[in-house]
């Protein structure tokens, strides 16, 4: 059980920094957005846009992963509590 609460941690850390880096990344993606309508004097060139956009991806990718590990944990859990495999 310490094992399933260690990952849960992690996992719930991960979310965390996840959530905020991608409210983050949003937050400055809308702005220059903005500056691309209003005065023409983006911020953010293509290259940086680029990367952003990469790091959501990868972002959501490990959010999906530790997502899935963590059913499954949860129903390893439920299993074991339920005393055992049935």
């Amino acid at each position: 059980m310490s094992i399933a609460l260690g990952r849960t941690k992690s996992d719930a850390e991960l979310m965390s920094r996840s959530g905020y880096a991608l409210d983050a990344i949003a937050k400055l993606l809308a702005e220059n957005s903005l500056k691309r309508t209003g005065d023409g004097e983006e911020f953010v060139d293509g290259y940086q846009e680029g990367g952003l956009l990469e790091a959501i991806k990868l972002i959501g990718n490990g959010l999906s992963v530790a997502g899935e590990d963590l059913q499954t944990l949860i129903e390893q859990v439920e299993t074991e509590a339920r005393g055992g495999a049935q």
